[in-house]
């Protein structure tokens, strides 16, 4: 159960790195009666959600940290997929150079045809 204070509500300060009612995210004490209602839990829920998304997007902008997702997620990523998807290129290539190369016979097949026939 929360601990009341006799109806007084004591002001609490906004979290670290000035995140907080600046960004339009209502303070916990804002919920009312201490959240234990079927409403106010939810305001709680709602409220939590969105500081925990406001800190993850600001800890996602910060340069040390796209390095790091570039570095350990992204480029193992992207090498994993080439190294899958290599085998298939490599054969889409050479299908399609033997199809250009077929082409290119032909074409020289139908124009010799056609200057013998003239």
């Amino acid at each position: 159960m929360v601990a009341h204070d006799g109806g007084q509500r004591q002001q609490q300060r906004p979290s670290e790195g000035g995140r907080g009612d600046s960004q339009g995210v209502p303070s916990l004490s804002a919920l009312g009666a201490g959240g234990h209602h079927a409403t106010g839990g939810s305001k709680v829920v709602q409220i939590v959600t969105q500081r925990l998304i406001s800190i993850a997007i600001e800890e996602l902008k910060q340069p040390e940290t796209i390095s790091k997702i570039k570095d350990h997620i992204l480029a193992p990523l992207v090498r994993l997929i080439y190294a899958q998807i290599y085998p298939y290129l490599i054969v889409a290539a050479v299908v399609v150079l033997c199809a250009l190369v077929m082409w290119v016979l032909m074409f020289l097949m139908f124009t010799m045809s056609y200057f013998r026939r003239s």
